[in-house]
């Protein structure tokens, strides 16, 4: 009697590692080819600001990926999470590479913004409460409940965004960042081209003065971003940023390490709330 074969999921469509590669190369000459080609300000600005934000995001997180992994292992000596792989300098540099990258597609993106506000046009970016908020520019308790909404609206985002790029169709434009098993610092933004422009596009909704944001609250928003970023993929744990972090809702670098580890669990990127909702989390004790 013949085996009942094993049920097989059928997909209309699946986008192969080659196809993947392509993609990759060409979609970061594409956005800046638009910038000088199409970006209302001149190909001059969009490649003066496009320069100066990748030089500056490339340098800073390189620099403070260094700086952090530094400080992990040789100050507070914090515990490697799987001291059992074998790490290499091959896979830093790596990791440097595709973070490299995805600051070039932020660049690119960004770049469109930075060319506009250099030219004197309004922009999303401002500086008072009072243009922020001008309903109530007293209330910064209001803005703060606002940051709130906002963050976990952008989470939810990265989180049904990063589900997605685990669909079997659509995982070879992520497949790289899973390269790094037992992850550093270095891959905090180690993401390929695709995934980096679903990452960085709303950067874009800053080009609106209709949607005005403070600039000092961004500056603090992106700094903890980054920052959040490079411990999540530290590799090691401290115990006390752990509890910091799990009390008020963040990840951690023991809950990501995981999603790394295993990939089908921990898909939360700045919050483990849609993973607790969700249940697709598995948060270490």
């Amino acid at each position: 009697m013949k085996k009942p074969s094993s049920v097989s999921t059928s997909y209309p469509f699946i986008v192969s590692g080659e196809t993947a590669r392509i993609i990759h190369t060409l979609l970061p000459l594409l956005i800046v080819g638009i910038g000088i080609l199409y970006c209302p300000e001149g190909s001059e600005a969009y490649l003066r600001a496009f320069s100066y934000l990748f030089f500056a995001i490339a340098g800073t997180i390189l620099s403070s990926a260094w700086i952090a992994e530094f400080a992990y292992q040789y100050i507070f000596c914090c515990r490697r999470l799987q001291a059992q792989k074998n790490e290499s300098s091959k896979m830093r540099y790596e990791e440097a590479w595709e973070t490299t990258r995805a600051s070039w597609m932020f660049a690119s993106l960004a770049g469109f913004v930075r060319a506009r506000y250099l030219a004197g046009k309004p922009t999303a970016i401002v500086f008072t409460l009072a243009e922020a908020q001008p309903e109530a520019p007293e209330a910064i308790w209001l803005y703060i409940v606002k940051l709130i909404a906002v963050t976990l609206l952008v989470d939810f985002y990265m989180y049904f965004k990063h589900r997605l790029l685990h669909w079997r169709p659509l995982f070879a434009f992520h497949r790289d960042h899973h390269m790094f098993h037992n992850p550093s610092p270095f891959a905090s933004f180690a993401v390929a081209p695709v995934e980096a422009f679903l990452t960085f596009a709303p950067v874009l909704l800053l080009c609106f003065p209709q949607l005005p944001i403070l600039a000092q609250a961004y500056a603090l928003w992106v700094t903890g971003f980054v920052w959040l970023n490079l411990y999540l993929h530290a590799g090691y744990i401290g115990h006390i940023s752990e509890t910091i972090l799990r009390s008020i809702g963040l990840n951690s670098s023991g809950f990501h390490n995981i999603h790394h580890e295993k990939t089908i669990q921990n898909f939360g990127e700045l919050m483990y709330i849609w993973d607790s909702i969700l249940q697709t989390g598995n948060h270490p004790a």
